[in-house]
């Protein structure tokens, strides 16, 4: 269908679990997910050498995607993502399965990358991250809920750990 083609090639998506592909390496990688999203061949590996570079995989661009850490396999998925340089990035639990010092130089990655991608949709339960990296935020729950960081901390009194109270409001 149109739709269907449109979303294929606009949409990028990094699921919460990447998934190494048995027998290829990063760079490989990187262009299958290209190829998957109709780009050319030779498309698909000049914009791969561009995200592998970007997002500091060039040492590991040709390691087998498998035996890649936690940090750099969520690099080579967000990579995935972006190589066919979506409109819309939908991202899942980004920050799943990163320790602290990574999942910070992760969301400065995302930022840094805010102007590659028009539009970015975010699933975290980590309410914590709102304030700094999102400028608009939706509850889905027993009280669907839309507005800003600031918004949905003003459902709650000012204390300690308020993004979550105010999500556990909803919920």
């Amino acid at each position: 269908s149109p739709r269907g083609r449109w979303a294929r090639r606009h949409v990028g998506h990094l699921p919460q679990s990447v998934t190494p592909i048995r027998g290829l390496t990063v760079s490989e990688q990187v262009k299958f997910a290209g190829w998957l999203k109709g780009m050319s061949r030779a498309d698909a590996a000049a914009a791969t050498d561009e995200w592998v570079a970007r997002l500091g995989l060039d040492e590991v661009s040709n390691r087998a995607s498998s035996a890649l850490s936690g940090g750099q396999r969520r690099r080579m998925g967000l990579a995935s993502a972006l190589v066919s340089s979506p409109t819309l990035a939908i991202l899942d639990e980004p920050t799943a399965g990163l320790d602290p010092a990574q999942r910070m130089k992760f969301r400065e990655l995302l930022r840094d990358l805010s102007s590659s991608v028009h539009s970015w949709i975010v699933s975290t339960h980590d309410v914590d991250e709102l304030e700094d990296d999102y400028d608009h935020c939706v509850v889905l729950g027993r009280r669907p809920w839309s507005g800003t960081p600031a918004e949905l901390a003003g459902l709650v009194h000012a204390g300690p750990r308020r993004y979550e109270r105010a999500f556990a409001e909803l919920m």
